[in-house]
């Protein structure tokens, strides 16, 4: 039922009971109907608001979660421990990758993987866990020597020759 409607029956109604249709007697009727229909007007009094709740209750009985108390266990804030920070998402079920690095970036990037590994050592772990974590780092610890030998290695191949230092570059 429209707000319209409920104004004009609130006419009809009070001119059935014999009183004097005014402003007042038919804001309240309207306000009193609505708030039966689980509608409100602004401004609102408590009364209303329950009335309103209470046809809402009874026109919807479920809410979406099933059936609940109107009390609510008090929750608090906790703090996120110090070692729970970091998030591995290295699947430590992968292989263990061996390819040394070929450039920079591909070492840059082994290295960002090896300090993720580091930060997501916890108590939490399993011992599976925990030694599927210390085989991966060892692993990207070996690579990263391989690339810094490769490196070393270009380096002192290009300066006996001449003294060049072309091979100082990293990549």
């Amino acid at each position: 039922m429209t707000e319209a409607e409920v104004i004009l029956a609130a006419g009809d109604y009070l001119r059935e009971r014999g009183t004097s249709v005014t402003p007042a007697k038919v804001e309240s009727f309207v306000r009193e109907r609505l708030a039966q229909n689980g509608q409100l007007l602004p401004g609102a009094a408590v009364k209303e608001i329950v009335t309103a709740v209470n046809a809402l209750t009874e026109k919807y009985p479920h809410n979406e979660k099933g059936q609940t108390t109107m009390k609510k266990e008090q929750q608090y804030a906790v703090p996120t421990p110090y070692f729970k920070t970091a998030q591995n998402t290295i699947n430590l079920d992968d292989p263990i990758p061996s390819r040394a690095p070929a450039t920079r970036e591909e070492a840059l990037a082994i290295a960002d993987e090896l300090r993720q590994l580091v930060a997501s050592i916890d108590a939490s772990l399993t011992p599976h866990e925990l030694n599927q974590t210390e085989r991966h780092i060892l692993a990207r610890g070996e690579m990263l020597g391989q690339y810094s030998k490769f490196i070393r290695g270009r380096i002192e191949v290009d300066r006996p020759g001449g003294g060049s230092r072309a091979g100082r570059q990293n990549g």
